[in-house]
């Protein structure tokens, strides 16, 4: 959960028998922007501090704090029911799915992305929900359903952002950082989303314009690339934001023409 250090989250535990506890992060304020991951978690909740605009509901992520969430995948009613819990005027979910939902699950999905501002799928998972074999109609189909921005995830050739038609055409090709030697990339999906909710809450706003959703996408396939040197976290816990901005010049200059 993503808080100021000075405002830790106190959990409450709700046990049902024969099953691991569902942390409950209770609030006493609306939560303004909310990042909802289909990972290895159930947690819902919010933040206790106004001026905390995100928060990161993820298993793997939540394991380094002092929440222990229990081995089960974020289905989409519990996405709906944090859904029901971001009441802040002019609030901006981000939110990503996965394959099994969509199979079993695609009824209570569909309320998701009619609730949300930012969906993040990868292309298998695109092709599968729209039924389409071609990208920029199924980014176009999943924006339909109810998201203002879709990205769809490409692996390594990067990621496709679909905007409104008066955005850019609607569309903005983003390629992935070429690195000439790969570790792991186990874990570059959940940096790339973890880094643009992280970039975009730090703007102080959640009235983003297009170029700050499309800086965000950057910013997260660079963040990307430092996964992909290391196993797990080792490369982007010792990263240094110096680090980090001279390798967004590097792939700005690699990109532009």
């Amino acid at each position: 959960v993503a808080t100021p250090a000075a405002h830790q989250l106190t959990p409450t535990w709700d046990t049902a028998a024969n099953e691991q506890p569902t942390t409950r992060v209770r609030s006493q304020v609306p939560l303004q922007s909310v990042w909802i991951r289909a990972g290895r978690s159930r947690i819902v909740g919010n933040v206790t501090q106004p001026e905390t605009r995100a928060i990161i509901v993820t298993g793997n992520w939540a394991t380094k704090t002092t929440l222990h969430p229990p081995a089960a995948n974020m289905a989409p009613a519990n996405q709906l029911e944090m859904l029901a819990q971001c009441t802040a005027p002019g609030r901006f979910v981000l939110a990503d799915t996965m394959d099994l939902w969509i199979e079993i699950a695609r009824k209570e999905l569909e309320e998701v992305l009619a609730g949300i501002d930012l969906l993040v799928i990868n292309e298998t998972e695109a092709r599968e929900y729209t039924g389409s074999t071609n990208l920029v109609t199924a980014g176009n189909l999943l924006r339909a359903k109810g998201p203002e921005y879709v990205v769809i995830k490409l692996g390594e050739f990067g990621a496709i952002l679909f905007a409104p038609p008066e955005c850019n055409h609607g569309l903005f090709r983003c390629g992935a950082f070429p690195l000439s030697e790969l570790a792991d990339p186990t874990g570059a999906g959940d940096t790339f989303l973890g880094a643009m909710a992280g970039y975009l809450a730090s703007l102080g706003t959640t009235d983003y314009r297009f170029e700050q959703i499309r800086d965000a996408v950057v910013r997260g396939t660079v963040m990307a690339s430092f996964t992909c040197e290391a196993f797990s976290t080792r490369r982007i816990e010792e990263l240094s934001e110096l680090e980090l901005l001279e390798r967004l010049e590097i792939f700005r200059e690699m990109s532009c023409w």
